[in-house]
């Protein structure tokens, strides 16, 4: 009997340790999905004064949008939200093919891109159900950086072109609409809760930083940018129906990785174009 109370004591303790360690367990994870989706929410929302000056502007634009909307036979409303709303930043461009500007720049990902950014602004219906139309809102220009660009200080720009961006200079505004990212992209970046789980699933934690870059290279729409510790992450997304077959849209990679797969592309196309060409035996 003392045998068997001492096997039933065991027991309950060894019970009520995993459950302490399952409810530790369970605790770290849900500080963590809470980490990673602050850092969304600061980087990528980033809901400051900035984003309501983007919607006001939007909303002055919205003869214009439904103008669109219609084209596209669109005829239900669509409507913007705040919790949809982020920034997309541009690459730093020099030798055209991204994998040259990532070794040319130390192996680092994060110092291709720029500080310059657009806000996107997801459209829903009144289901609440995200669309594949969003917006995109840019700044203009400040004048004397544009007539510096090197594109253009060398020739003739004309009065009516100085006037337009004179008139929008520092200014947000509506510079296109449709669709222009892939809707899983959209889907992932407007609901930060489900990509926080995504990155902790992924054994991505605590991120110090997190941007999505416009892809617009080898099937690529966009490239979701993350850093933890001295590791670079990217997540490819690719246009519906579209993109290469060797790379899983929405699926997490080193970076290192991501650029070895891009590079091994580019040269089995090379190898391919040659082979055409005949200047191979």
């Amino acid at each position: 009997m003392i045998r068997n109370k001492k096997i039933f004591i065991v027991c309950i303790t060894f019970v009520v340790m995993i459950s302490f360690c399952f409810s530790i367990s369970m605790m770290n994870a849900t500080n963590s999905i809470e980490n990673i989706e602050k850092k969304l929410n600061d980087q990528l929302l980033e809901k400051s004064n900035e984003y309501y000056t983007v919607a006001s502007t939007l909303e002055s634009s919205e003869n214009l949008i439904n103008e669109f909307l219609g084209s596209c036979e669109i005829t239900y409303p669509l409507y913007s939200s705040e919790k949809a709303a982020f920034k997309k930043y541009e690459f730093k461009r020099s030798n055209g093919f991204i994998v040259y500007d990532y070794k040319d720049h130390d192996n680092s990902f994060g110092k291709l891109i720029d500080n310059g950014y657009s806000w996107v602004i997801s459209m829903f219906d009144d289901q609440g159900q995200i669309n594949k139309v969003c917006c995109i809102m840019r700044k203009g220009k400040n004048i004397n950086d544009f007539l510096n660009l090197p594109n253009i200080k060398d020739r003739h720009v004309g009065k009516d072109e100085i006037d337009h961006i004179k008139k929008f200079e520092d200014k947000w505004k509506l510079s296109s609409i449709g669709h222009k990212l892939p809707i899983d992209c959209i889907k992932f970046m407007s609901d930060t809760h489900t990509a926080a789980e995504f990155l902790n699933n992924n054994n991505i934690k605590n991120p110090s930083e997190i941007k999505l870059v416009d892809g617009s290279f080898d099937g690529v729409a966009n490239i979701l940018y993350i850093r933890e510790g001295n590791i670079e992450y990217g997540i490819p997304f690719k246009w519906e129906n579209d993109g290469p077959e060797w790379l899983d849209s929405g699926a997490v990679y080193e970076m290192s990785r991501l650029m070895e797969l891009f590079e091994q592309h580019r040269n089995e196309l090379q190898m391919f174009n040659n082979i055409g060409d005949g200047t191979l035996d």
